[in-house]
């Protein structure tokens, strides 16, 4: 899936927070489930690629939020999700924020 980069969103660090649901295993042992962990790969237009593993959280419609680091590069180049090699997780919705550090905090009064 390729989406464009959203308005406002230039090079810098980010958060990227995905809603996802992944039940994959190997056919394995009677007693031992084998779980599989997917990867998601973003790839930046003009940039890098970030992979992320999603692990196995027991099922394919109950969505689990994981977040992750990403450092995008190009002011503008679109964002493409998925993955080169294998299956993916299955993604409910997406969400990308920047990363922001506070040089100071104020106490309340």
């Amino acid at each position: 899936m390729t989406i464009p980069r959203p308005a406002g969103f230039g090079s810098g660090q980010y958060n990227l927070t995905v809603a996802y649901a992944q039940a994959d295993k190997n056919t394995g042992h009677p007693y031992n489930t084998d779980t599989v962990t997917r990867t998601l790969v973003t790839t930046e237009e003009g940039g890098d690629a970030t992979s992320a593993p999603y692990r196995h959280n027991y099922t394919w419609d109950g969505f689990w939020p994981e977040t992750s680091p990403l450092d995008l590069v190009t002011d503008n180049g679109s964002l493409t999700f998925g993955n080169p090699t294998g299956s993916g997780p299955n993604v409910d919705w997406l969400q990308l924020a920047p990363l922001v550090v506070a040089s100071s905090v104020k106490p309340r009064r």
